[in-house]
């Protein structure tokens, strides 16, 4: 093969190989509304992103478009939500999210989804009272409204026996954070740790994230099945390798294993991305008890009580902690 054929042989393999990437990035963007919908849907910060870019697109094409912000609005929304569950700064999306309400509303304050971005904000921001009037609001004129029974039964308090989010997840099975929210409720409120692990994989059946992977580990680690919980903390860590929570519960995970050293490695890695998850505090602090380092155990354990003393969420470890602190004395 002469040289000239063999360069335009490269070149169309090259040729080849780019536009099958720009046409693998294309299908991965966000085209239109529906598709920024399921974006949001997700619980995914890549797709929520990737929404928020084309609201943005939307609104400089028609800065009238009412939908466009209530669309970003609900985004940011779910973003500072997300990003506060994962001890992230999520202020400045809370922020973006009400400054884009209030341009939605003042353009059509009476467009149901302006409405529901609306609802969103009011959610997660506490404000449950509110967000179930607006939620009520919409289902009394769309009974089939997936979102606004799954806000409706968030604000009425995310209880198991409450028929809304079944009802909601029925309607919209690609509805992720419906999901999340339910093996939330399974968790953390009935203890019912295999429905919620069925929840979390129906979750990744769809969108498959660190946060999800991280999610399931924990549950396996609560039923003290450490294998199966390390696997899911891997496959977080390779979708995203500082992603911190999934670090953290490595790095428990490997203590229950009695691997020391490997657990110090991953806690003080946590604590070096992100300081503020109290639990790896306690259990660095017990990683240095077991090592007989009572010094570093007794500084670590006093930095824990600090950071969690005020959260009830910790109080069992809390208690635990000053009891290793007696015995450290």
């Amino acid at each position: 093969m002469n040289t000239f054929l063999k360069l335009g042989v490269l070149f169309l393999f090259l040729f080849l190989f780019i536009n099958t990437n720009q046409e693998v990035h294309a299908k991965s963007k966000v085209n239109n509304f529906k598709d920024a919908k399921k974006a949001f849907w997700s619980y995914d910060p890549n797709r929520m992103y990737d929404a928020i870019e084309f609201y943005q697109d939307a609104i400089v094409a028609n800065p009238n478009d009412a939908n466009a912000y209530a669309g970003l609005s609900e985004s940011y929304s779910q973003l500072g939500y997300y990003n506060r569950e994962i001890h992230a700064n999520y202020e400045n999306e809370y922020n973006l999210a009400y400054s884009n309400i209030l341009k939605a509303l003042n353009i059509d304050k009476n467009n149901d989804n302006v409405k529901r971005a609306l609802a969103y904000n009011y959610l997660y921001l506490s404000r449950e009272k509110e967000a179930k009037a607006v939620a009520k609001e919409l289902l009394s004129r769309n009974p089939n409204d997936s979102e606004s029974m799954y806000i409706l039964w968030y604000a009425m308090g995310q209880r198991i026996d409450n028929p809304n989010i079944f009802k909601s997840l029925r309607t919209n099975p690609k509805l992720v954070i419906g999901y999340v929210e339910l093996a939330r409720s399974y968790f953390y409120k009935k203890r019912k740790y295999g429905n919620a692990s069925i929840a979390v994989q129906d979750a990744i059946k769809i969108n498959d994230s660190a946060y999800l992977r991280d999610f399931l580990g924990t549950i396996f680690r609560t039923q003290r099945s450490l294998k199966k919980a390390t696997e899911q903390y891997d496959k977080a860590l390779k979708k995203d390798r500082n992603f911190v929570p999934a670090i953290k519960n490595m790095g428990i995970a490997t203590y229950y294993k009695g691997d020391t050293n490997e657990s110090i490695s991953l806690l003080k890695r946590s604590i070096a991305l992100n300081p503020t998850f109290p639990d790896a505090y306690y259990y660095l602090a017990l990683n240095y008890q077991r090592q007989k380092n009572n010094e570093l155990a007794r500084l670590t354990y006093n930095k824990f009580i600090t950071e969690a003393s005020d959260r009830i969420r910790y109080s069992i470890l809390v208690k635990k902690a000053k009891q290793n602190l007696t015995q450290l004395r």
